[in-house]
């Protein structure tokens, strides 16, 4: 219940936020679509663990969830400073006379189960780093991720990409 209860608040204050400033029809219209995302939505921030047993949930209180924001932002902050890099790098590598591309597709392993960190990784990934996310397995606990440039000698059966790295560790203290 108070997975819900979050989930449906939380997409309400996106709404709001996004339909800022608030009218009364923005703010009926956001209550129904908080709800109705939130009922499809509702067991984003439950770990896998939880998500097979129905009364794990209850030994959680809002305390958990409370520990999470300061991980959240701080994500919102690598991610933005990871994508500002990123888009510096790939203006360079557009401009450059010689054009240094040397593309290629990369298997990342990676320590997240929940569908929500998997996703939030693979976006991070394709958003940052001069790369795409082409495919996630989850049972491998991989992704597959094209890379703009492919260093030499470097193996490409398991990568280490350090902005991975940072995401993934962020990520396992929300979501994992």
């Amino acid at each position: 219940m108070i997975s819900y209860i979050l989930t449906y608040f939380i997409w309400f204050l996106v709404w709001i936020l996004l339909t800022w400033p608030p009218t009364p029809k923005n703010l009926i219209t956001g209550l129904v679509a908080a709800y109705l995302v939130s009922l499809f939505k509702m067991d984003i921030f439950r770990s896998p663990e939880n998500k097979s047993r129905p009364g794990a949930e209850k030994n959680k209180g809002p305390a958990s969830y409370i520990k999470k924001i300061p991980w959240f932002l701080y994500y919102v902050v690598v991610l933005l400073y990871e994508c500002v890099k990123a888009n510096i790098d790939v203006a360079f590598r557009v401009m450059h006379p010689d054009v240094p591309v040397r593309p290629g597709t990369v298997k990342v392993r990676t320590g997240l189960k929940s569908d929500a960190g998997l996703t939030f990784l693979a976006n991070s990934v394709t958003l940052t780093s001069g790369a795409a996310t082409v495919d996630v397995n989850r049972e491998k606990g991989c992704l597959y991720v094209h890379l703009l440039y492919i260093k030499d000698g470097l193996d490409a059966s398991a990568v280490n990409i350090p902005a991975i790295n940072k995401f993934e560790k962020i990520l396992e203290n929300i979501f994992e």
